[in-house]
């Protein structure tokens, strides 16, 4: 039987933390940029969670992002278990964080922030409602009617889908 999970705060070089190889989460370069936006604006925030090995559970794309700004040798706040996780805990508890992410009331965000405020945060057309990302926005000079099927490329997380 395992011990009850306790989860702890402690410090980690940003270098010393080894990423999980089979993450499935992806960002887009324009997501990594705002993140490093974000990490300068704001720095660290939301701290990563690592294993009791020091592999990393969720927080890929932050600490992605401060190796990109050259913090990869500051220490940072962390959270970390009081005992290694199980292999089926740790995949569990790695999607759980990438995926429960929430959806956002349109009402309040259009009521407390303009349209480009939100686009300057991150926000991409497609997030906001607005049909297509800016980059495969319709427009006359890119329709073709000569295909029956179109391959897209999903910007949020790089899948390939044909319509």
């Amino acid at each position: 039987m395992n011990t009850q999970l306790i989860w702890l705060n402690t410090k980690k070089k940003v270098s010393d933390i080894i990423p999980y190889e089979r993450n499935p989460r992806k960002i887009t370069e324009a997501q990594i940029e705002y993140l490093k936006k974000s990490l300068y604006r704001f720095n660290l925030v939301d701290v990563p969670i690592i294993d009791f090995d020091g592999v990393l559970i969720s927080g890929h794309q932050r600490c992605k992002a401060l190796s990109l700004l050259g913090r990869d040798f500051e220490e940072i706040d962390v959270r970390i278990p009081n005992r290694k996780l199980t292999e089926k805990e740790f995949k569990d508890l790695n999607l759980e964080l990438n995926k429960l992410r929430g959806t956002f009331d349109f009402d309040i965000l259009g009521a407390d922030f303009e349209m480009e405020e939100l686009k300057d945060l991150g926000f991409d057309n497609t997030e906001l409602g607005l049909g297509y990302p800016e980059e495969e926005s319709l427009s006359l000079d890119n329709f073709d009617d000569s295909k029956e099927k179109k391959e897209h490329t999903c910007p949020s997380c790089g899948e390939k889908f044909t319509d």
